[in-house]
């Protein structure tokens, strides 16, 4: 995760599928945030993310996860998955 020059542009970089974005808890164990609340939570407690809000705001947020905007894709083991609305 990142902040990228200042120019209210924020980069979060994860694991993600199209329905949800994977994080780490603090236990230790791979969870998904599927809700723009669960998302903004686990943001939340984020130093980086909490400076950038401080600092101007955040205007622009890039999710560099695979398939977050994607209505369409093939998985791994070939199946076909398809959304009408998608976690980006």
């Amino acid at each position: 995760m990142q902040k990228t020059k200042n120019n209210g542009v924020f980069e979060v970089a994860s694991n993600g599928h199209s329905g949800a974005i994977a994080y780490v808890a603090d236990n230790g164990n791979e969870l998904q945030a599927s809700t723009p609340g669960e998302f903004k939570k686990i943001m939340s407690k984020k130093p980086e993310w909490n400076k950038a809000l401080a600092n101007g705001g955040v205007k622009t947020l890039i999710l560099l996860g695979c398939n977050t905007a994607s209505e369409e894709y093939i998985t791994q083991d070939g199946r076909k998955i398809t959304r009408p609305d998608t976690f980006a």
